[in-house]
């Protein structure tokens, strides 16, 4: 018995020599081929036979798989414009100078561009609300027995009140303290803000801080005040371009 066991211990010890069965399995490839018909298996086949005559011990194992779905090239979503996306590191630039700004939201851009002092298009809503107004006195025509002055429900008759002063004045003030303006006062220049550019996306408030922190770091534009959002513990020095040797 005890030779037994001093065998077995011996044997198990022993490296063991590998087969030239175990060498082929090892060497065994995948090949993935598009599916049409009769013409993929007598593709396999030829791989199949010149794998065999140029390396016998490799083995070719050809997987017949239908081609992708024509879904998977187009997308079923409508594209959100830039201005109405939310969550999001956007970056502003200048159309005079290589000045840039970069800036961060979780609100719609749209909002936030306004705050930065773009001009909002007045003309336009006029236009449109008078469309609307000749378009509903159209439609609902008036009988001629009825002297009763029209009620609109819905529309403000006083077309500017105390709460709208009070905003105008607060975005007038935030329009004044904004980079973007005081560059443009300064040296007449032009912020290009139909070109505004999404750089980074989160729906989480303070790893969207992070992110704007890492690409403030990383482009450094010259219309930031402050270099970094929160304290970037994980990447003080922001995020590395080369990779260490």
């Amino acid at each position: 018995t005890l030779d037994r066991y001093y065998n077995q211990k011996q044997n198990n010890n022993k490296p063991r020599s590998t087969t030239k069965k175990e060498e082929k399995k090892n060497e065994h490839i995948c090949v993935d081929l598009p599916y049409h018909e009769k013409s993929t298996e007598k593709l396999g086949k030829k791989l199949i036979q010149i794998a065999a005559s140029l390396q016998p011990q490799l083995q070719i194992q050809p997987i017949q798989r239908p081609p992708p779905a024509i879904s998977t090239f187009f997308s079923t979503k409508d594209k959100i414009n830039t201005t109405l996306q939310s969550g999001v590191v956007y970056e502003i630039s200048c159309r005079d100078c290589p000045s840039k700004y970069i800036g961060k939201t979780i609100r719609q851009v749209q909002r936030r561009l306004i705050e930065h002092g773009q001009p909002s298009d007045t003309t336009n809503n006029r236009e449109t609300t008078t469309q609307t107004l000749s378009n509903l006195e159209q439609l609902h025509t008036r009988p001629k027995r009825t002297n009763k002055p029209i009620v609109r429900y819905g529309i403000d008759p006083t077309p500017i009140n105390q709460q709208t002063i009070s905003d105008t004045i607060e975005e007038k003030t935030n329009i004044n303290h904004s980079a973007l303006m005081k560059h443009a006062h300064e040296y007449q220049h032009q912020i290009n803000w139909k070109e505004t550019k999404i750089l980074d996306k989160d729906t989480k408030p303070y790893r969207l801080l992070v992110r704007e922190s890492l690409l403030i770091k990383q482009f450094q534009p010259i219309l930031n005040r402050t270099v970094n959002s929160v304290p970037l513990i994980v990447f003080p020095e922001g995020i590395p371009t080369k990779k260490p040797t």
